[in-house]
Parts: structure tokens; C-alpha cells; sequence
């Protein structure tokens, strides 16, 4: 299951609903079947163009595999972890304080 958290809304959908995922000038974007739009990860939200091209290949592996972990390096996940925001460290620049 994939969560989507934006300011606007939250929805979720399955790893079978994907029909493609893209990187393009360092933004992610997640294209599937319920969507109602595509899912945008900025380039600004990784801290460097590799952390994006990692978590890009992450996904990918993870899709192709309908979401097993062990597809995507342990240092990996770890890099990508979710995060609860209790205890999480410092907010993200890009979020309201």
C-alpha cells in the first residue's frame, strides 16, 4: 500500500494500480489506475540529485516486485524511512513549522 499525504488531501492505492513511474529533471512523478493526478515528489524534497536517482530506483524495485523490501537494499530503506514527525528531528524546510 502507498500512502499520499498532500496539503490538499490523502489517498491511498496498491502497488498493482501503478502503471509507470518517471523521473524527469530530478521530480518523480507516479502514474496509476484511480489516480486522479499523477504523484509529484519535487527534486527539492531529496537532498541531492543521487538521494533522488536512489529513491527513484527504490521505488521502481518496489513496484516491480508489488512491494517486497527485501528488493531495495537494507541502506536503503534505511536512507527512506517513513517518518512518524514524533521524535523525527528537526522539521523539513519545505513543510510549515
Amino acid at each position: 500500500m502507498i500512502r499520499h499525504v498532500s496539503p490538499v488531501k490523502e489517498s491511498n492505492f496498491t502497488w498493482k494500480q501503478l502503471r509507470y513511474i518517471t523521473l524527469y529533471a530530478g521530480d518523480i512523478y507516479i502514474h496509476g489506475i484511480g489516480l486522479d493526478s499523477a504523484v509529484y515528489i519535487p527534486h527539492t524534497a531529496f537532498p541531492s540529485d543521487e538521494s533522488a536517482k536512489r529513491f527513484y530506483a527504490a521505488l521502481v524495485a518496489l513496484w516491480k516486485s508489488r512491494g517486497r523490501p527485501e528488493t531495495v537494499p537494507h541502506e536503503v530503506r534505511a536512507e527512506f524511512a517513513p517518518h512518524t514527525g514524533v521524535g523525527d528531528g528537526p522539521p523539513s524546510e519545505n513543510l510549515p513549522a
